[in-house]
Formats: structure tokens, C-alpha cells, sequence
């Protein structure tokens, strides 16, 4: 397979496209994790993925699994443009109405599993790298955007960027939907994003209506490499200078060096965030500290294909008291 992404992408041309990014995210997952052998995580996730897209979006252009989801890329031209949020927006409704009976009828799936699916939709141009008929990858803002939707719409739901413009769905399906402004880091920290967000099964944080640019955040990092991060415990705890001014003030990533053609770019380093449930933050003995599952940094220089001398940092930004 690398080799033939590495002669994909030297034929690869890059295409501005329209496109509604849907970013979908099983809630509870690294929990369940925790609980499930490797074997049954993977026949899970496996039996998730495919219902996704066989059963709810086969109209999908793109796929992308994100560990525990799915993004997916949802071409539309002017034409179609209604008929395509309608249908994107439904079966997001559907999902998230079904995802907890979702592997019932699979005999391989015989143990409890998430019942609770977050979807973040946004609509605009992104880019497409295309090479001769397959589509490689897509980047662009609207992606982060509609992840950073998805990571709102907790304990589960659906979170609309204001562009979707809720007219173009009918109005049974409008009703359904109220208006929010938020702020969101790296997307919208001065001025407030416009959102759409599914009634009474979303709560938005009050952190997430607040400006960012009126809090003071801190910064804790502990670099290791690769090899010395597995020789940690099952629980990795890092203590951090003060605590949290309130629960939802707190941002765990994980950090490691780009490479371009097998050698690290100088000063270039890729951020990964965790989910909220991937990390906890507690005080111990008057002393705050968070604590980061080991196996998470494992399994994602793993997935990396990270060399055992490679560091890989944990940083933490946080909203001291």
C-alpha cells in the first residue's frame, strides 16, 4: 500500500470542490476500549464502519476512518445542492436514533457496545487531491470545522455550521434544530461561529460561548520517545502547575515530528487532540495532575508508524483558577 500511495500522490493533482464534511464520532469509545479485547474492538469498529456507509451513506464521494469514526465527504453542485443537505442531514438523524441498535443482528457483535454517535456537518470548499481516478485525500479549513462541530455535539447528536442554512431542509426537519453562537478554538476564538444544534439531545459547554480570547490559557508538556513512553505505566499522570478554573477549560494532544520522504521537516509537528473521554484530570493530595492512558500513546505511534527514537510529546493547555 505504500508504494502505491507514494505513486499516487506523484500524480496527484489538487481540485477545489464543493462538499458538506461529515465528521462522526462514537461516543464512549475509548472506554469501551478499555473493557473489550483487541479482536472485538476491531470486529466492532470493523461492523460500524460498513453500516455507515452501506446503510446510512453509500452517496458519500470519500471515506476516512479517524479511529473511533468516520469523516466523509459529500459532494453537491447547485442543482442538487437542497436535495443533498436534506439527505445528509436525515440519515445523520437517523443514525444517531439507531447507533445504539446498530450491530444487534451481528452475531459477532455478542457484548455491550457505544449506543451514543456525535455528527458535525459543515458545507463549503474544500480541496481534493485527486490522482487519475482516485481521490487520495481531502484538506482544508471546512474539515477542521466540521471536526471541531463534531467534538460539540456531546453526549451525542448533530452540531450544523451556520452555512448549512437550515432552509434547505423541510420544515419538519428545521424544527428539530436551535440556533447557538460558539466560539471554538483554532477556528473561531474572537468572533462567534453561527451553529445549528439537534434540541434537546445536544448541550453545548459554557465555555464554548464564551470569547477564548478573554481566558488565559497554560501550557504543560512531557516529551518521551516512543520506546520510554511504553515503558510507563498503564496510566500515565502529569502533574500540572494549577488547577482547572472550571471542568471544560482543558485540551489533552497528542504531538509528533512531520516526515516528508522518510526524514522529519525541521520545527514541523503534527497536533492530535484526544476526545474528552480519552484522559481524565483530578487532584491528588492537593496536587492537580491528568492522566493519559498509555495505550493511547502506543497504539497512535503505532497507526504513525513512529520509530522507537521518535518523541512524541503529551500537551496540555488548560484555564487556571
Amino acid at each position: 500500500m505504500d508504494g502505491e500511495l507514494k505513486e499516487a500522490l506523484e500524480h496527484a493533482r489538487g481540485e477545489s470542490e464543493y462538499i458538506f464534511a461529515v465528521v462522526a464520532d462514537i461516543r464512549g469509545f475509548s472506554e469501551f476500549s478499555k473493557r473489550r479485547e483487541s479482536p472485538e474492538v476491531a470486529t466492532y469498529v470493523k461492523r460500524v464502519y460498513l453500516r455507515l456507509i452501506d446503510d446510512y451513506f453509500p452517496f458519500a464521494k470519500f471515506y476516512k476512518a479517524t479511529g473511533d469514526g468516520l469523516l466523509m465527504a459529500i459532494s453537491f453542485e447547485e442543482e442538487n445542492l437542497q436535495e443533498t443537505a436534506q439527505r445528509t442531514v436525515t440519515e445523520c438523524l437517523r443514525c444517531v436514533g439507531e447507533f445504539g441498535s446498530i450491530c444487534c443482528d451481528d452475531r459477532m457483535v455478542n457484548f455491550e457496545t457505544p449506543d451514543k454517535i456525535g455528527f458535525g456537518i459543515a458545507r463549503g470548499t474544500a480541496c481534493c487531491l485527486v490522482s487519475g481516478d482516485t481521490i487520495v485525500d481531502y484538506s482544508g479549513h471546512l474539515l477542521n470545522l466540521a471536526s471541531r462541530l463534531m467534538d460539540l455535539a456531546r453526549p451525542s447528536g448533530i452540531v450544523l455550521d451556520g452555512a448549512v442554512d437550515l432552509e434547505l431542509l423541510d420544515k419538519e426537519t428545521q424544527g428539530l434544530f436551535v440556533a447557538e453562537n460558539v466560539w471554538i478554538r483554532g477556528v473561531a476564538e474572537t468572533e462567534p461561529t453561527p451553529i445549528y444544534v439537534l434540541n434537546g439531545v445536544v448541550e453545548i459547554p459554557e465555555d464554548a460561548k464564551r470569547p477564548i480570547r478573554f481566558e488565559s490559557w497554560e501550557e504543560e508538556i512531557m516529551t518521551h520517545r516512543v520506546s520510554e513512553w511504553k515503558a510507563y505505566p498503564p496510566r500515565i499522570m502529569i502533574n500540572i502547575r494549577n488547577r482547572l478554573k472550571r471542568a471544560d477549560g482543558i485540551i489533552v494532544e497528542l504531538v509528533y515530528r512531520a516526515r516528508k520522504t522518510g526524514k522529519p521537516p525541521e520545527g514541523l509537528w503534527i497536533h492530535h487532540p484526544l476526545t474528552v473521554d480519552a484522559y481524565s484530570y483530578t487532584v491528588l493530595g492537593n496536587e492537580p495532575c491528568v492522566f493519559v492512558d498509555r495505550s493511547l500513546v502506543a497504539d497512535y505511534a503505532r497507526r504513525k508508524k513512529l520509530r522507537a527514537d521518535e518523541p512524541v510529546k503529551i500537551r496540555i493547555l488548560y484555564v487556571p483558577m
